[in-house]
């Protein structure tokens, strides 16, 4: 259910990219005055290179029917804006510790390679979407079980300057394992 929900968004939001471009291309053409805003935005709109940063956040893994491991994890990522509308990103999130009132440790990691996808770039705040592939390992004091498959999320970017963005997004890494962060990124 989870991978249909983040697929129809993923779709959604791709037919949206095309309604956005169509709606959104008198902004900033050349007969038009624009607002000192909008050329701000213009200007900051960067179509392709690298980045890389950094985010923090509540990892959650639902280990059996009613219980849920809910804890701090970082996570780093790095990637390459193809694009206005398209980036290739690699991710790797990180949790651990012992969770009571059972004794349970648990150290879970998990590994991504997506594509990120920015419907429109009209303001300083943008909505993507992520569907990709991650590699969960979850080493837990009831046992280890590794897990790959199909993974997504949503998030809002902030543009604070053409260099630096701050993000927040929720991702589902698999069926039992998603996150809630913040963080930020750096564009060469």
């Amino acid at each position: 259910m989870n991978k249909t929900l983040i697929a129809t968004l993923t779709i959604g939001l791709l037919g949206f990219t095309g309604t956005a471009s169509a709606h959104g291309s008198h902004l900033y053409s050349s007969h038009t005055h624009q607002h000192p805003a909008k050329a701000q935005v213009k200007a900051q709109a960067k179509t392709s290179g690298a980045y890389f940063g950094a985010g923090v956040g509540k990892l959650r893994l639902d280990v059996d029917p009613g219980t849920d491991i809910d804890d701090t994890a970082h996570k780093v990522f790095g990637g390459y804006q193809l694009n206005k509308k398209f980036a290739v990103e690699l991710q790797h999130a990180k949790m651990d510790g012992t969770q009571a009132p059972a004794p349970t440790a648990y150290d879970v990691r998990a590994t991504s390679l997506s594509a990120v996808i920015t419907p429109f770039n009209s303001s300083r705040v943008t909505p993507f979407a992520k569907i990709g592939v991650s590699r969960v390992k979850k080493d837990l004091s009831t046992g280890n079980t590794s897990d790959t498959g199909i993974s997504g999320g949503l998030g809002l970017m902030y543009s604070v300057n053409k260099k630096f963005k701050v993000r927040a997004e929720y991702e589902k890494f698999d069926s039992d394992t998603d996150m809630l962060s913040i963080g930020g990124s750096y564009h060469f």
